[in-house]
């Protein structure tokens, strides 16, 4: 079975837009804005102690995610490109970045 070449453009984009959202995230700004609102003081003190080293690898969490969405977005610009990609070949891809994880 063929693997229709418009639908994996559409999950490039798609992908490449998902990416760069989770990559600008930042958690810590939301959450000093969040604070600010909320309380008065210093809110970068309270996002500090709240949350401590977590902040951090939540970040990483979410870069991880844009970048693994950017590998999705390659291997189906790359099989968009090929008219003879078969379902299996981009199946082995996708396995490919899982197997990255």
């Amino acid at each position: 079975m063929l693997v229709d070449p418009d639908r994996l453009r559409l999950l490039s984009k798609s992908m490449d837009t998902i990416a760069v959202v989770a990559e600008g995230l930042s958690i810590a700004d939301s959450l000093v804005s969040f604070s600010a609102s909320a309380e008065s003081g210093n809110p970068e003190s309270l996002v500090s102690e709240v949350l401590g080293s977590g902040l951090s690898v939540c970040e990483d969490v979410w870069s991880g995610f844009g970048s693994r969405c950017r590998q999705v977005s390659a291997a189906s610009r790359g099989g968009a490109s090929d008219f003879e990609v078969t379902d299996a070949e981009f199946s082995d891809a996708l396995r490919a970045v899982a197997g990255a994880l």
